[in-house]
């Protein structure tokens, strides 16, 4: 899957500077880590792969087609954030089966559906449980159940690697490999990087590369930085 920001900016009403600014990258590729400080729009670049936020000026493009254009149904992309986005006084039942109820797909298929993915996460007792009833680590069990209710062609990781237990990395690792789904990973810690990995420094790209060349990057940012280069000078340098 080829995905394309193109010259991309957003700001919000109530900001004073632009969240993500003229932000040019093409990714092509599986799996796929976008490495992006803290508070500098990681959140920002899912939710307009996802279409929740439209750019301010610029276009996102998934396989050619600008997000804006794509229908949800269509555009079979799944978001997981940390904590989960959870409807906490509804059942597990209702929460995994939620993608096929705005789908317009019938309560007793839901149900069926539900059971099903419950008994297969381990969660087949607690169907009837309220969400906010569930520890951190069965709640993002029951937000990775639900990635199994549909096919998938992308799944949007925001920030939440490093707060999964291993059994529910594993069980996420499967889900995108068993509906061979492109994978973008949004991250600020390098520890929690994977695949091709995208150093980007105030919405510009500085350099791609694997895990060791990244790394290698990332402690000359530290440097040039503390020598007072400007983005541009950081970048001919990298």
């Amino acid at each position: 899957m080829t995905i394309h920001f193109d010259n991309v900016s957003v700001k919000y009403p109530y900001e004073q500077y632009a969240t993500v600014e003229q932000f040019e990258l093409t990714i092509d590729g599986k799996v796929s880590t976008l490495l992006i400080d803290i508070q500098s729009g990681k959140t920002t670049l899912a939710k307009l792969l996802m279409g929740f936020v439209n750019a301010t000026s610029g276009a996102v493009h998934i396989e050619g087609v600008d997000v804006k254009d794509i229908a949800p149904d269509d555009k079979q992309c799944a978001y997981v954030a940390y904590p989960p986005i959870l409807f906490e006084n509804k059942s597990v039942a209702y929460n995994i089966a939620y993608p096929l109820k705005v789908r317009g797909v019938n309560k007793s298929a839901r149900q069926k559906v539900a059971c099903e993915c419950a008994q297969k996460y381990g969660l087949a007792h607690l169907l009837d449980t309220k969400v906010k009833r569930l520890d951190d680590d069965t709640k993002m069990l029951v937000a990775i159940a639900r990635l199994a209710v549909r096919p998938l062609k992308l799944i949007i990781l925001d920030d939440c690697m490093d707060k999964m237990s291993k059994d529910n990395l594993h069980l996420l690792n499967k889900i995108w490999q068993d509906n061979d789904a492109t994978v973008i990973n949004l991250t600020s810690d390098i520890n929690c990087a994977i695949g091709d990995i995208y150093l980007i420094q105030h919405s510009q790209l500085i350099t791609k590369g694997n895990l060791q060349q990244v790394q290698t990057a990332k402690q000359q940012l530290l440097w040039l930085y503390d020598h007072n280069l400007n983005n541009d000078e950081v970048k001919d340098y990298v």
